[in-house]
């Protein structure tokens, strides 16, 4: 016969309700129950290594089911203990052991009321002959007026773990759209060292799909002492460690390095609590599921002004890292660094200092470093650079305009197999850019994300031919969602324009952007209205972008 036990959790009952209206966020709320399970499997990482014959790695499992209004968080951990049941269900009553995430004793809690009024939990302890079962219903208890919440006995299942079922969640409260994207990049980078580590796999799904990150690519070069170009000595990495010990005790370390390529989206500090991201999570890569713009709206980055400049400029867009700032702890609510404006510009000045060492010149590596800048200056001097070459690497700044300018949601896209099989024939063209050398094309490196009507996100990757015998331009689409549009700069039509000028070089190519792109949007791709129709859709949304930006 199963047994049933009491648990009390005043003060805990008015508490709650007022966990609905606190200011919180989706990624930290639903961060407090990853905390959890990574700290009980780290506490316990032996025997559960033990339980799975040594192949154990951390599972979470998080679903969002927003017709039924729930959410699940299932994990393969050590389960919650007997005799830990009450403090895990009474805010403020802090765990024993807290040398990992788990600290103050308030997080899951205060997540799972901000989102919900019903709580289920079902946990397997680690060694118990018995799992558990409770039910926190906020309607039931402001109801009955008490506090007195009971736990059931359940049999215990093969391998330990815990699952969460929160229900009765807001409306309001249910990601939705690009929100859904958002929050996994956002939680994809809170735990990027976590999800990267070698040590103790940790392994987080959401709705099914594995959350990653990539971790940017850090610049390997030759020393740029000044604007004139680089020191003729071998490459670096630019890359270096960091560590300072604050006059109030506490010590900041970790990484901080040069980007590879420049970035608006992949720049800034990561500053994590024992792993886990609390500033600086908005820098990440971007994937086909979530827009450029949608990463900038984020607005979770860690950039100091002293530091990173101006927005825009070359140490804006290229410096990255990360430090742990563990020593000086986190706020109850888990979503921002308890550090003093003393501490902080301390932390921003030493590193400053660093920086600027003339022994590893960072600081002007980033100001200085500009390969397009010294082509330039090789072509005053009369040498000659490869064209294409050099018009790549203008076109950051183009894909830039049309990530952060296009409103793609107000594109219509049909899918009509038909249309998709309807292109038109190059076969008899010998002047198709689909019939030039391969070898003589050039990839950008910078694709173009346009997400329409029904959420899917499409990519456009510019690559670039200097050769008068073809085609101005030409777009194939690789896959439904990629798509290359190819550009031949030296068609005799660009090289009677002053092509010397940078701003006829931007305007010509954003407006064989402007011609291909609605190619892949257009339901009839022969109808020549349709596709002036569609030209219009994109400057129309272009303009609706910017008027919104300068509204807000």
């Amino acid at each position: 016969m199963s047994e049933t036990f009491d648990i009390d959790i005043t003060p805990s009952v008015t508490t709650y309700e007022l966990y609905q209206i606190a200011s919180y966020t989706h990624w930290f709320a639903i961060g407090e129950f990853i905390d959890n399970s990574i700290t009980s499997a780290f506490l316990n990482w032996s025997e559960l290594n033990r339980k799975y014959n040594n192949r154990y790695s951390l599972n979470i499992d998080i679903d969002f089911d927003n017709e039924n209004r729930t959410l699940t968080v299932v994990d393969n951990a050590a389960g919650i203990a007997r005799n830990d049941m009450q403090r895990a269900l009474r805010a403020g009553e802090p765990p024993l052991d807290r040398s990992l995430l788990s600290v103050h004793g308030v997080g899951m809690k205060m997540s799972s009321f901000w989102l919900g009024r019903n709580l289920n939990i079902k946990t397997w302890p680690l060694a118990s002959d018995t799992g558990f079962e409770v039910v926190v219903d906020l309607d039931v208890i402001k109801k009955t007026k008490s506090a007195l919440t009971k736990v059931s006995e359940i049999p215990q299942q093969s391998k330990p773990g815990t699952r969460i079922t929160l229900s009765k969640i807001n409306q309001e409260k249910l990601p939705r759209g690009t929100g859904v994207a958002k929050l996994k990049m956002l939680l994809a980078s809170m735990y990027r060292l976590y999800l990267n580590s070698n040590d103790k796999k940790v392994i987080i799904r959401f709705n099914g799909k594995p959350l990653k990150f990539n971790d940017p690519a850090i610049l390997s070069e030759p020393y740029w002492p000044d604007k004139e170009g680089p020191d003729g000595k071998a490459p670096i990495k630019w890359e270096r460690e960091f560590s300072h010990q604050l006059k109030s005790g506490a010590r900041i370390f970790g990484k901080v390095g040069l980007l590879e390529t420049m970035s608006r989206d992949l720049s800034g500090f990561m500053l994590h609590y024992k792993g886990k991201g609390m500033g600086g999570i908005g820098a990440i890569d971007s994937s086909e599921e979530i827009s450029q713009q949608d990463i900038r709206d984020a607005r979770e980055y860690y950039r100091p002004p002293r530091i990173f400049g101006q927005e825009g400029s070359y140490r804006w867009q290229r410096f990255t890292g990360s430090f742990d700032i563990s020593d000086l702890g986190k706020t109850s609510s888990t979503d921002s660094i308890k550090w003093g404006t003393d501490e902080e510009f301390e932390f921003i000045s030493t590193l400053i200092e660093f920086l600027k060492d003339p022994h590893f010149n960072m600081w002007a590596m980033a100001e200085n470093y500009a390969p397009r800048r010294f082509l330039n200056k090789q072509k005053k001097d009369g040498q000659q650079p490869n064209v294409t070459e050099f018009d790549v690497e203008e076109v950051e700044s183009i894909s830039n305009f049309f990530n952060t300018s296009v409103h793609g949601e107000a594109i219509n896209h049909l899918d009509d197999e038909a249309d998709q099989n309807n292109t038109s024939n190059d076969n008899n063209n010998l002047r198709a850019l689909k019939n030039a050398p391969q070898e003589e094309f050039v990839v950008s490196g910078n694709q173009v994300a346009i997400p329409d009507s029904s959420g899917h996100v499409h990519n456009f990757e510019p690559i670039f031919i200097d050769n008068s015998e073809f085609d101005l331009f030409d777009l194939e689409t690789l896959s439904r969602f990629h798509h290359q549009i190819r550009i031949n700069v030296g068609h005799p039509f660009i090289r009677k324009l002053q092509w010397g000028n940078p701003d006829v070089r931007e305007a010509v190519i954003q407006l064989i952007y402007l011609m291909s792109i609605p190619e892949v949007f257009l339901p009839l791709r022969n109808d020549r209205a349709a596709y002036k129709k569609k030209i219009n859709e994109i400057v129309d949304s272009t303009l609706s972008r910017l008027v919104q930006r300068r509204e807000s």
